[in-house]
């Protein structure tokens, strides 16, 4: 087999994959169409109006939900489009052409009907644009204190959840004024650590939730909070210390963070460029490879030319007497390879840098740094802190709301 010009180095590497990341599927909520037939003018402004908000609110949680959708890069309103395109909107055919004109994938729509013996109740459906199905509705009576906003947003996160299959969780985030250590109890059940001031929880139920706080040597702080589904709420607390001589804040006489903590950081830091390299280079491999297949058939078919002096011969340098002769195919090929092979020796080069460097940084955050300061004498003060957990590194499948595919997640605490 001929050779093209330029060295590649070979290097072996496993690769496992587990997953293959799916595009989010783009989404429009088209609205809520007011329906009241009470011959009531002042009634139904306040259906319309009413019908108006929980558009909002359907479209602000579809904004929240980017990691399962992507916007659609258009949007209209369906009393729009009924009065224009689509008189009856349970026409998927028809209202999955409006969709398609939208650039969206899934749409959202529905109505708000006001009841004859009082309340309203909200009719929704989520139809796939590509397959023209109505794959999920709802059909629900809003809860009584609709001039509530965050009653309403309540009620559209539900909607909008049990429509797209998106969880209806959310995170709380907590922050202390001083930087302590210690538990954090949400609804008498789900423990978490507070270290330096901080604590974050993930994945909690929309809804109300209470939260106690305990730190040795302070009184015990007791609240509650709400959470939306998509979102992060935020907990800002001040502790009473009890005069019990309970953790202090973090101060030059008390070094309360781990050791090597930003060599940790840097470690991890050039695995993650390490494996981003060697995958790299791999694929560049391979491409040189099929480059050397599409040059011998470039080959054989310059045998075939007419020409005498088009045709190119199995020994000595094939790139060299392509150019030579003017052979554009095989020229091109050859380019293609050259190309390639350079390309993957710098990251070849790139990944024995980020290798070596994850090396060191491992030998500095995890072997040198609690070696110092274990022999400094601090391991008392170390003992009477939470145990930290360990950095934790995982390439592994992910689940989404719209799909499946490979995830990379990095857990660092320093």
């Amino acid at each position: 087999m001929l050779r093209l010009s330029g060295r590649v180095v070979a290097v072996t590497l496993a690769l496992s994959l587990t997953g293959v990341a799916q595009a989010r599927p783009s989404l429009a909520v088209l609205g809520v169409e007011a329906i009241d037939d009470s011959g009531d003018a002042a009634k139904q402004n306040e259906t319309t109006e009413l019908a108006r908000l929980l558009t909002e609110a359907l479209r602000a949680r579809a904004e929240s939900a980017r990691n399962a959708f992507e916007p659609a890069s258009g949007t209209r309103d369906l009393v729009e489009v009924k009065l224009l395109d689509c008189p009856d909107d349970a026409d998927l055919k028809c209202m999955s052409k409006v969709g398609s004109d939208l650039g969206a994938k899934r749409l959202i729509y529905g109505s708000l009907k006001r009841l004859r013996e009082g309340g309203f109740a909200a009719s929704l459906r989520f139809i796939n644009v590509e397959t023209r199905v109505s794959e999920r509705t709802v059909a629900d009576k809003l809860p009584t204190d609709t001039t509530n906003p965050a009653v309403l947003k309540k009620a559209a996160s539900k909607y909008f959840s049990s429509l797209s299959g998106v969880a209806s969780t959310g995170e709380i985030s907590i922050a202390l004024s001083e930087a302590l250590s210690g538990t954090v109890v949400m609804d008498r059940s789900v423990n978490a650590d507070l270290i330096d001031g901080t604590a974050l929880l993930s994945d909690v139920p929309a809804g109300n939730h209470s939260i106690e706080i305990t730190v040795q040597g302070y009184q015990k702080w007791t609240g509650s909070i709400e959470v939306e589904a998509g979102s992060r709420a935020k907990l800002d607390a001040e502790l009473t210390a009890t005069g019990g001589g309970g953790p202090r804040p973090i101060g030059p006489d008390r070094p309360h963070k781990r050791p090597g903590g930003i060599y940790r950081v840097l470690f991890w830091s050039s695995l993650v460029g390490t494996a981003a390299g060697a995958a790299g280079f791999t694929i560049t491999g391979l491409q040189v490879r099929s480059a050397e297949d599409d040059k011998e058939k470039a080959i054989l078919a310059s045998q075939s030319d007419p020409d005498p002096g088009k045709r190119i011969t199995t020994t000595g340098d094939a790139c060299s007497e392509a150019e030579m002769k003017g052979v554009t195919a095989v020229v091109d090929v050859c380019d293609t390879g050259r190309s390639k092979a350079r390309l993957t020796n710098i990251l070849i080069g790139a990944t024995a840098v980020f290798g070596l460097a994850s090396a060191f940084f491992y030998y500095k955050g995890y072997i040198a740094a609690p070696s110092a300061e274990s022999s400094s004498g601090r391991s008392a003060s170390r003992s009477k802190r939470p145990k930290s957990r360990d950095p934790r590194f995982r390439f592994g499948p992910e689940l989404y709301g719209a799909g499946s595919g490979a995830g990379l997640n990095a857990e660092i605490e320093f």
